[in-house]
């Protein structure tokens, strides 16, 4: 069910019980009594965490990434995913010391492909964009047969090879 048909069906629900105080009391309330409450109000919750990471990486706002991230990690350990939960916390205390050593990085996490507003990705996203324009038919597989000198075609071919497929696409 999408966040919106949730947030409208529980304003729906909280305008239906004519109860004076706030939503955040009621939500609270409601939680307690019923389960299905506290489910479908933990999916709005991930939910919304999730469109707050997207539009982080889309606006490129690191200090909104580093705070998703942030709520992400105690879900990580209710999960019981113990290789997120540990690394997980380490690269965030890792971002939290980026801007301080290496402030030109910390500038730099995600790149915008379009020049559009909110199209900006992930680098690392972008970095697995290239790989797959390099690697298709007659790409890097053709060119990198030799194992003696595959890593320094790659490393000098790999971008431009990458960049005139995006000329000749356009």
């Amino acid at each position: 069910m999408p966040c919106a048909e949730l947030s409208m069906l529980m304003n729906e629900a909280y305008q239906k019980t004519n109860e004076n105080g706030y939503l955040n009391s009621w939500i609270t309330t409601s939680k307690g009594k019923s389960v299905q409450f506290l489910y479908w109000c933990t999916v709005f919750e991930l939910e919304m965490m999730l469109l707050a990471f997207v539009k982080s990486l889309r606006i490129s706002n690191y200090k909104m990434f580093l705070s998703c991230l942030e709520l992400v990690v105690p879900w990580m350990f209710a999960m019981d995913h113990i290789h997120y939960s540990r690394w997980l916390s380490v690269f965030i205390n890792d971002l939290m010391l980026l801007p301080m050593k290496h402030p030109s990085i910390s500038e730099k996490f995600t790149m915008n492909k379009t020049g559009k507003s909110f199209y900006s990705i992930g680098i690392d996203q972008a970095h697995e964009q290239n790989n797959k324009l390099v690697k298709i038919d007659g790409g890097a597989i053709d060119i990198l047969l030799n194992h003696n000198t595959a890593l320094k075609k790659w490393m000098v071919g790999g971008p431009e090879i990458a960049e005139t497929i995006k000329i000749f696409r356009n």
